[in-house]
């Protein structure tokens, strides 16, 4: 399939761990770190991302998992703190900062000038439903929920949530690009609970 350009705003755990699952399959990922900072604070944030994505990598490498080199693997996750429309050029983007709705509307309002048309918006969220996610946000037949399971680069099940209002090519293209990756995803309405027991969102 057609390698597509992948953006993930978080470098926390999540974060990361979609990179990587992306990355796996020789996809380029853009891994976007916006959380306000001194540059000192973001070059250690930088740093321990890198290690991280260099340590789990050497660690699927053991398990005998990968099927390109670490270092092949690993290059194809660039990290930065860019936000402009090359940045966010790609059609599918993944937002996991932490789980706060006003950080998230924030964020959605903040990328969305730099968003093409067609690009699909993803938060990784498993409490906050969509109803709040989208309140003004400009893009809401594009914007979804894509709930993840850590390990996000191990576990196959992927709970896609949507409303009415979400375009069904929209989701269709999130299926096909996750199960390309391996993935198992499954689409749900943005009601609250999901398969996975303990996981609740907020009615």
């Amino acid at each position: 399939m057609e390698r597509e350009h992948i953006v993930v705003i978080g470098p926390g755990r999540m974060g990361i761990g979609i990179a990587i699952a992306f990355a796996l399959h020789q996809f380029k990922v853009e891994l976007i770190d916006l959380k306000p900072r001194s540059e000192e604070e973001y070059e250690r944030g930088h740093q321990k991302a890198k290690q991280e994505i260099a340590s789990t990598l050497s660690f699927l490498r053991r398990m005998g998992h990968l099927k390109h080199p670490p270092e092949e693997i690993g290059s194809n996750i660039t990290i930065s703190r860019d936000l402009d429309k090359h940045q966010l050029g790609g059609r599918f983007v993944f937002e996991a900062i932490p789980e706060r709705p006003d950080l998230k509307q924030a964020l959605l309002k903040k990328i969305s000038p730099y968003l093409h048309q067609d690009t699909i918006v993803a938060s990784t969220t498993s409490t906050i439903d969509l109803k709040t996610l989208k309140r003004g946000f400009p893009h809401p037949a594009n914007l979804l929920i894509t709930h993840w399971l850590n390990p996000a680069f191990i576990i196959p099940l992927v709970e896609i949530a949507r409303v009415e209002e979400t375009r069904a090519d929209a989701v269709d293209r999130m299926k096909a690009l996750l199960k390309g990756i391996g993935k198992v995803p499954v689409v749900l309405k943005d009601s609250p609970g999901f398969i996975i027991p303990g996981s609740r969102r907020l009615p």
